[in-house]
């Protein structure tokens, strides 16, 4: 495997054989980039080169890559980004040999990979791919010199709580409730605004064309009031309106509404043929052919490279959208690819600029592509929509399975047959889901019981414990600033679409904040083996309701029988009294919001 991957393996640089997927990539891995400049001696230096490359030889080797057959240059590239980034973090260390990576080392690396850099707490989707770099570095040990020592499953309970296994997944399918208008409304902008932007682009286009042999201060007034006549035109005025740039700029508008019509061009060939992203970047201008079926229709196929076995030639099915959609990538550049002599569908644009002739027209990067979309999706024109945070490629083509087989369970095998899987059960494994119907279910009953802790903690007219003093600017005392039903059940909608979480059980509510958390929890939620009515009740999360006086009082009363048994060891009067402090301290709260509810009550 390794001698058809790497073509040319010099002292310093491994030239790759490309994939088909890449028409445009030379591929090379200079190790000369793999160290930090000026760091260590010489001999530490060539030691530590020598034991990656023969770690990364092993690594292409492995029975697990022979299998597939191919291996893809973009792939082996990834594996040396995230081998030069733990080398990069060793070498900071004075770490130099693999072989010096100790547990200790091993999780502090984890751990600042887990998290985003910024200082935002925020868990990076891709910290767990360093996981698996551990697990090959310790797979290959005999592969390579100075190897690694420590076995990461002997780490496990540390590693999982740092990559929770149910952070451990994949891109979800967008919910149907949210997927159909973000399609809608991509076809319907295509049909209302894409003419008026591409007649835009073509007068600007043939603006730059004659800009031969002129100042730049001449270039400059020509494209002021040309800018100028596009934001006069009301077909561009309606177009920049529905952007929310009504009154920017019109060179900006017009930024703005050629990335937000690049994304729907996407999302509807994402969501409608299910692709890979590598798939339609890799797609050419001349992708579009046409066949005639028996009975005289028209059939539109999409031609193209398949991103699995060996990225052989494919061709898709493309219905009436798809084809207005690649028709129209097709034209909006026209221009600027056949002056660059560039095939590729997509272009990619610098600082978001649109392309003009003249300019270096390249293909775009899959990293352009779920910016587009997310741009599109978050347009102005539909606030009210359900937002996106996140929007990705494979979102995409998991939602189009879905599409799919809830419509006709059937269908399976074809779906299977379309994304080019070897059996249907990795399609309905990964893709499809064993139960939608099931997991539809769950989300709604989960929805429920959070609106439903939500709407006895804002309309209880007493609530207890260290996080009620947060809650007041949301319940006041009692319900006099939540006046009827609807707006109570606006307020908890309101807060559920801001990610509140609550953590329900017998003696109070969590309102979770991990950074207030005193059970240690993650951002999953609170830690269940940590919680107990001591922890909670000492909590900057914790709430109580009268719902929940019956538990405390109980709890009271047993303790105060216990404490009258004779004969106990000092030491368990000193607990349990202690304990029935906290449940004392408990009521006097629940008491005192109900004598202040009832006060006011009198005063109304």
């Amino acid at each position: 495997m390794f001698k058809d991957v790497v073509l040319e393996a010099g002292a310093h640089h491994w030239r790759l054989a490309a994939s088909a997927l890449y028409p445009d990539a030379e591929p090379i891995i200079n190790w000369r980039k793999l160290l930090p400049v000026d760091k260590g001696t010489k001999h530490q230096r060539a030691y530590l080169t020598k034991s990656s490359k023969e770690f990364l030889e092993a690594l292409i080797d492995m029975p697990s890559a022979q299998r597939r057959g191919t291996l893809s240059h973009a792939t082996v590239e990834n594996w040396w980004r995230w081998l030069r980034r733990l080398v990069v973090w060793m070498v900071e260390r004075d770490l130099w040999r693999f072989s010096q990576l100790g547990p200790e080392a091993m999780l502090e690396f984890l751990r600042e990979r887990s998290v985003a850099a910024d200082g935002s707490g925020e868990r990076l989707r891709n910290g767990n791919v360093f996981v698996v770099l551990m697990r090959w570095l310790w797979d290959l040990r005999f592969d390579y010199t100075a190897s690694l020592r420590v076995n990461p499953s002997d780490l496990m309970y540390e590693i999982d709580r740092l990559f929770p296994p149910k952070q451990r997944h994949g891109w979800k399918a967008v919910d149907e409730a949210v997927a159909l208008p973000l399609l809608r409304d991509a076809i319907w902008w295509l049909k209302v605004h894409g003419t008026t932007l591409q007649a835009t682009l073509r007068k600007r286009a043939l603006l730059e064309r004659g800009f031969v042999g002129i100042t730049a201060d001449a270039r400059s007034k020509a494209r002021t009031q040309a800018y100028r006549a596009f934001a006069a035109e009301p077909e561009f005025a309606d177009m920049a309106r529905d952007l929310g740039m009504e009154g920017a700029r019109p060179y900006y508008a017009l930024r703005r509404a050629v990335n937000c019509t690049e994304g729907a061009c996407l999302i509807i060939l994402l969501f409608m043929v299910g692709f890979r992203c590598r798939e339609l970047v890799s797609m050419d201008s001349d992708a579009m052919v046409r066949e005639d079926s028996e009975a005289g229709e028209p059939l539109y196929r999409l031609r193209g490279v398949a991103a699995k076995k060996g990225g052989e030639a494919r061709t898709w099915v493309a219905s009436g959208p798809v084809v207005d959609a690649v028709e129209y990538l097709v034209s909006m550049h026209v221009d600027a690819r056949t002056f660059a002599g560039q095939k590729a569908l997509l272009i990619g644009r610098r600082g978001g600029n649109p392309v003009v002739a003249g300019s270096a027209a390249k293909r775009i990067s899959t990293h352009s592509i779920g910016p587009r979309m997310l741009c599109f999706a978050n347009s102005a024109f539909r606030d009210d929509r359900p937002r996106l945070k996140h929007l990705h490629p494979h979102s995409a083509r998991k939602t189009f399975a879905r599409f799919v087989v809830l419509r006709d369970k059937r269908a399976l095998e074809s779906l299977a047959y379309h994304y080019g899987h070897t059996h249907r059960l990795i399609t309905d494994g990964c893709y499809v889901g064993s139960d939608i119907e099931l997991a539809q279910m769950v989300n709604e009953e989960s929805r429920r019981d959070l609106a439903a802790g939500l709407t006895d903690i804002l309309s209880s007219s007493v609530i207890a414990g260290k996080a009620a003093g947060n809650l007041q600017k949301f319940a006041g005392s009692g319900t006099s600033k939540l006046r009827g039903r609807k707006a109570l059940e606006s307020l908890v909608d309101r807060l559920i679409g801001q990610g509140v979480q609550l953590a329900p059980c017998d003696w109070g509510y969590c309102v979770y904040s991990q950074a207030l958390s005193a059970c240690r929890g993650d951002a999953l939620g609170p830690n269940e083996a940590n919680r107990s009515a001591e922890v909670c009740s000492s909590c900057a999360n914790f709430v109580v309701t009268d719902k929940h006086r019956g538990w405390w009082t109980e709890r009271a009363e047993r303790d105060a029988q216990f404490l009258d048994t004779k004969g106990l060891p000092a030491q368990t009067v000193a607990w349990v009294q202690r304990r029935l402090d906290g449940t004392h301290q408990v009521l006097r709260s629940l008491n005192a919001g109900r004598l202040h509810a009832t006060s006011q009550n009198q005063s109304e």
